[in-house]
């Protein structure tokens, strides 16, 4: 069952995937999240994936284990990733943990 603040949405910028989060990247939606991760092939972020978190409402560390998850695919099967638009709050908890420097953070 989809959590009812959430949403995730993918669209196409030439060869650049763009997947879209709203709201709560909690224990709830990061599954879900993942699976829209999973459901794109290798061969479909080749040109890269640019996932904008400035929807998020709330990150707990199921999201920042799943943003890590998805740091590790991508540099596990050479496609590029910029995580954009990450809120204040976000950034805070990514922060606290010690990331900043570790996830690949853009504007």
């Amino acid at each position: 069952m989809l959590p009812p603040d959430f949403s995730a949405t993918v669209g196409r910028s030439g060869d650049t995937v763009t997947l879209t989060v709203a709201g709560e990247l909690d224990l709830a939606a990061a599954p879900l999240l993942a699976a829209h991760l999973d459901a794109l092939g290798a061969g479909e972020c080749a040109g890269g994936v640019a996932l904008d978190i400035s929807g998020v409402t709330f990150l707990d560390s199921s999201g920042v284990a799943l943003l890590i998850g998805v740091a590790r695919r991508a540099e596990e099967e050479g496609w590029p990733l910029r995580i954009t638009g990450t809120p204040p709050h976000a950034r805070r908890v990514l922060e606290i943990c010690g990331l900043l420097d570790v996830l690949p953070l853009g504007a």
